[in-house]
Order: C-alpha cells, then structure tokens, then sequence
C-alpha cells in the first residue's frame, strides 16, 4: 500500500484554463447566495432542534403556575405542605377535564386511593387471607381463607382481634386496626386472637401476596337441567383464569348451560374481558379502541373458544360499565348471549395509567372509546352526551330497594369454603344472628332460568314483580 500524499496537479495550459473556469464558477453571485441561504436554513433547524431538545424557556403555563406557587407559599397565613400543595395543584387539572368535558374518569390517585386502584387492576394484595365479619369494631375473623397465611397460622372462625404486634385494637375505627394488617410481603405479624369459647390465643402471621377472588358465587343454580352461575365482580390481571377454573369446576358438576352475571361489575382490566369473550367467540371482531392513532382491533382467535356453543345468558344492570360492557357487546354483536336485565351504564372510554413510585402516586388518563364488534358507541357521558349504554335483550327492571340488596350480596360477600360452614353455622345458631348473606329475591336471574326452560318471561316494571 502506498501512503504517500499524491502528486501535485499539473499545470498545463488545458488545465490551467479549466481550473480558471472553474474559479470563475464558484465566485458567480447565484451560487454564492445559494450557498448562504442553504446554511441560513441549516443552522435555523439546528436551532429549532436544540430548542426541542433543550428548551431555554419554560412554557407561560408552567411559568404562571410557578409564580403563583411562589406568591401562596411566601404569603399565606399558614405553613402550607409543599408536597400536598403539588398533589392539589394536579387534582385540579383533572377536576378541569369533569367540569369542561364531563370527563369523570381521568384521575390522579394517592396513598389509600392508590393502593386500592393497584389492587383492583393487578388482582392481588398483601394481607392475611380473613374474611371479616361486617359492621363495626371489634374486627372479628368470619372466616380465613383457604390455605392462606392466618388460615396456616391458626386463625379460627369467630376469632376476634385484640392486638397486632402489641397495639391493642379497643378504641381504633375499623380502617386503622386494617392498616395495621398491611405492609411488605414476608413481614411477620404477631396476633393476640379471642375465639368463640373465651381463650386467648397468640399467632404469628407472615404477610403474603394473594389473589382477590373477582369470580364468586360459583354455583349449579339448577342441577337437573346443569345450570351453572358465576358472578364477575370485576376484571383484574387474576379474572380470566379464575373464570376458566370456576368453568372446569361447574363442568366436573355437569354443567349445559351458563348464567354470567355482569350485575353490579364497573369494569377494571380490558384485556381480562377481552379474554373473556374469546372463550365464547371463534371469528371477528371483539371490540376496537380507538384514540388519537390508528385503531387498535381485537380479533376473535378460534383455538381460544374453549366454551364456544355453550348456551349462555349474561345479567347487567345500570351499573355496568366500561369492561363488562366490552364483554356483554361483545357477545350480544356475535349472537353468543342473551342479555338479560336493565340498560348498561354508558361508559365507553379507555384509561391509561402512568405511575409515579418516587411520589408513590398513579394518574389515570382518557385515551381513547371502545366500539363493540358492529361499531356501537357505548359512551353515554363523555361531552353530557346520552346517559344510555346497551340495551337487554329481554329488559327486566327491579326498584332500588331490590337493586342494592341484590349487589350488595354480589359485591360484598365471599363463598365460604365448605370446612368453614359446619363452624359458621354452628355460630349462627348459638348466636342467633345471620352471619353468611342469603341471596335476596331476584326476579332478573328468575327470568334466566326461564329463558332456558324455553318461556319468553313477563316484561316487568321498575319496582313491580
């Protein structure tokens, strides 16, 4: 290889002329005033991008925020919390989008409101695994979960708390003997307990993660003919396999044909009702989520329809909303169920969540509507627009009355386990009290099983049976 500088260029009169021609070229104006416009237009952009990436000047919204900020802080009477100042400062932005676009589901969660928004979506939580007997205080055990921590631990039915980790419980509100409960997976907890035959016992109990059930009341309603029903409470990360395993169980039992009652449910996480609806649908459409981008569809896959031709009558009130009426549109559009009940609450709007661990903090964002698989807008409040969701099939209305005590028994009971009932009985019958809710009178899952017996049921009034 040769890594000397090549020769210098000859000068002969040809190329002497050439190269003078060529001088003559670049000194013309119009090229040279080409040239600096070029550059001008260059460095302009490379500004603009340097701008972009390192902004010099803040925006007058933020700017004004700030000196407000300032003003409150150097002035006021008080000594105003900075940070709760900030945290304010944000609820009041999402206040704005309720008041100018009736936008009531954007929101900015802490503390309490965060970690019950955590647990709603993810499905889990940290705890003992006891179901609590309602009311006020004493905080009483009706039950321990199956195999949970207390359950391992010893906990029994009827067991009152009297102490966690020797904070005596007399005295405090129901909320703050609960908050003593909390904390990180593995903290171990020592519980002093006072069974139903008076002696005090201590327990030592290692806080777990587990699954909130959203999947309850699990039952054969009509064993001659294989009926089976299932409540969905809500969508959580846990929802579809606790569904596909309340659907294994109720076929072990026999199970031709299935209630799913959407009762009560205000949705949680979409793609858990998606899931849902896969199991019943084998081809198009489930729903499509469109925004600011192009539309995001969600597609029918047939391997995933493990249930597909099952006969199925889904329930829904006025308080179903948002993922549960993906669900039941879902399933309405394609013809795989019967709705059963009131018209659905209306809400057809997407929610983004971004997380803020160093402010331990969510914001919940309106990003997008969902359309049902025949393009149905389900939104009936973004804008004050129609106060109207789906309609039923067969519509069946309830008064209030009967209304709330029908949600209350969906929302806020557990099935206890059947080593526990022999106990809870026992309880009730020395106590004489009702301890384990009786599903109330319910005329929309009366006029299910009818549908199934093949009868068309009696339209019926708001509070008329």
């Amino acid at each position: 290889m040769n890594d000397a500088p090549p020769p210098p260029l000859a000068h002969g009169p040809h190329e002497s002329a050439g190269r003078q021609r060529s001088r003559r070229d670049l000194s013309s104006p119009w090229l040279g005033n080409g040239l600096f416009l070029l550059g001008t237009l260059f460095g302009m952009g490379l500004m603009l991008l340097l701008a972009r990436v390192f902004p010099g000047q803040e925006a007058p919204d933020i700017a004004h925020y700030k000196e407000v900020r300032r003003f409150l802080l150097d002035t006021h009477v008080a000594d105003i919390d900075r940070k709760q100042l900030g945290r304010d400062a944000i609820r009041g932005m999402f206040a704005g989008l309720e008041e100018r676009l009736g936008d009531s589901y954007s929101s900015y969660y802490t503390d309490e409101q965060r970690v019950l928004m955590e647990r709603d979506t993810s499905g889990h939580f940290r705890g003992i695994g006891v179901v609590f007997r309602g009311g006020e205080m004493p905080a009483q055990v009706l039950f321990p979960v199956t195999d949970g921590p207390a359950d391992r631990a010893g906990l029994r039915v009827g067991d009152t708390l009297l102490s966690i980790d020797g904070t005596q419980l007399e005295g405090l509100e129901r909320q703050e003997a609960y908050a003593l409960l909390r904390g990180e997976v593995g903290r171990l907890l020592q519980v002093e307990v006072e069974g139903l035959d008076g002696r005090r016992r201590r327990h030592d109990i290692v806080l777990q993660e587990l699954s909130d059930p959203s999947v309850r009341h699990v039952t054969l309603v009509d064993e001659e003919r294989g009926i089976g029903y299932l409540a969905l409470v809500g969508f959580s990360k846990q929802t579809t396999d606790q569904f596909d395993q309340a659907i294994r169980s109720l076929q072990a039992e026999g199970l031709r044909a299935l209630v799913v009652d959407l009762r009560g449910n205000r949705g949680g996480v979409l793609s858990a009702a998606i899931e849902i609806a896969q199991r019943f649908i084998a081809e198009g459409r489930i729903v499509s989520v469109e925004g600011r981008g192009l539309p995001n569809i969600e597609w029918a896959h047939a391997d995933r329809a493990k249930f597909l031709g099952l006969p199925l009558v889904v329930l829904i009130d006025r308080y179903s909303a948002s993922a549960s009426e993906v669900l039941a549109g879902a399933l309405q559009d394609h013809r795989a169920a019967v709705l059963v009940g009131e018209a659905t609450y209306g809400k057809g709007m997407v929610q983004t969540i971004d997380r803020y661990p160093e402010h331990d903090a969510i914001a919940k964002v309106t990003s997008s509507f969902y359309y049902t698989p025949a393009h149905r807008s389900l939104e009936g409040h973004f804008g004050h627009g129609r106060a109207l969701g789906l309609t039923p099939d067969v519509l069946i209305e309830v008064s209030e009355e009967v209304g709330v005590g029908i949600e209350r028994f969906l929302q806020r009971s557990f099935s206890a386990p059947a080593e526990a009932m022999v106990e809870l009985r026992a309880w009730e019958r020395d106590s004489k009290e009702t301890l384990l809710p009786e599903r109330p009178e319910d005329p929309v899952l009366r006029a299910a099983l009818q549908l199934f017996l093949g009868n068309l049921p009696r339209v019926r009034a708001a509070g008329g049976e």
